[in-house]
């Protein structure tokens, strides 16, 4: 499946760059509402404590993090796709990020999460295989985000520590 690719390999790609550094969109008309699937998640556990979503075509494909319960969810456009537990604990130094996925509606760009993310980020333009040209921006406090023709293509959030 070619978004499968496209994720493991964006997956690869902030791994990296959260290495080498050391380390959510809500606007009218595109807001994101949650599907009945992530609503009754949110309900039995709360926010997620880290996401990524991927946006491939019209297709808008959410990880979301419980590191509580070592768990992550699976969606794609809404729908529960499955769990997967082997989520590693956070270290006990670890803050998590304040964002939640309905903070990134589709169409949101760099200014716009530039008004919800904290400090100045790390700006990076990169082509990945399959997926083509796309700009990164990563900021402090656990957002790592990629655009692609001038559209959200990918959000993560990340657990962060704070430098001494």
């Amino acid at each position: 499946m070619r978004s499968a690719g496209i994720f493991i390999t964006i997956l690869i790609v902030v791994a990296a760059i959260g290495l080498f550094v050391g380390y959510s969109l809500d606007s009218d008309p595109a807001k994101v509402e949650l599907s009945a699937d992530q609503q009754e998640l949110v309900d039995e556990a709360g926010q997620p404590d880290t996401f990524i979503i991927i946006k491939d075509g019209g297709q808008r494909d959410e990880i979301w993090n419980y590191y509580s319960m070592q768990t992550s969810f699976y969606f794609s456009d809404g729908d529960y796709v499955r769990a997967d537990n082997t989520l590693e604990p956070l270290p006990a130094d670890a803050e998590l990020p304040d964002y939640k996925p309905t903070d990134f509606p589709p169409g949101i760009d760099f200014a716009e999460v530039g008004s919800l993310a904290i400090g100045e980020p790390i700006t990076t333009k990169m082509k990945i295989k399959d997926f083509g040209a796309i700009e990164t921006r990563q900021y402090t406090e656990g957002l790592f985000i990629g655009v692609k023709d001038g559209a959200l293509a990918f959000v993560q959030t990340q657990a962060f520590r704070r430098s001494p």
